[in-house]
């Protein structure tokens, strides 16, 4: 009988989203989080994470080993049909997201000082029926009450 060794993807950049790839037994096996800062200049490498999504209400901000963590496998399309924001050049439209236009591109977060910006180009709907379509943008608010859907 071969016993199969599990590969684990251990985060390499601020803005992917990962879980504790062995958690305790009181810890949530499906808790995310986004590494908000990454060191690998240390002796142990450390990442500085923030829950999406928790039960609490507020996010929890925690320093941990990068060998603790894994990558989520998620789908994009998950994300149809939630309000978030999308720029356009300079403009900013509000809605619901129709259409992720590749939704087999891994997202990636960075956080600015209001809101959360990916390298994702999606199609939304706004409160007067308009389509637009523009790089997908987060306020700290969506990553703190939504939970993405993991593989």
């Amino acid at each position: 009988m071969k016993t199969q060794i599990k590969t684990i993807n251990w985060p390499t950049k601020q803005g992917q989203i990962v879980r504790f790839h062995t958690p305790f037994a009181d810890e949530n096996p499906n808790q995310i989080f986004i590494v908000n800062e990454i060191f690998f200049d240390v002796e142990k490498p450390r990442a500085i994470i923030k829950t999406i999504g928790g039960t609490f209400g507020w996010s929890l901000t925690s320093s941990v080993s990068v060998e603790d963590l894994e990558l989520v496998p998620y789908n994009n399309s998950d994300l149809i049909g939630q309000n978030a924001n999308i720029e356009k050049g300079k403009l900013s439209f509000s809605g619901k997201i129709l259409q992720i236009i590749n939704p087999e591109e891994p997202i990636e977060f960075e956080k600015n000082p209001n809101q959360i910006t990916t390298n994702l180009e999606a199609v939304i709907l706004d409160n007067n029926n308009i389509r637009h379509q523009g790089k997908l943008v987060f306020t700290e608010y969506f990553l703190n009450n939504y939970s993405i859907m993991t593989a």
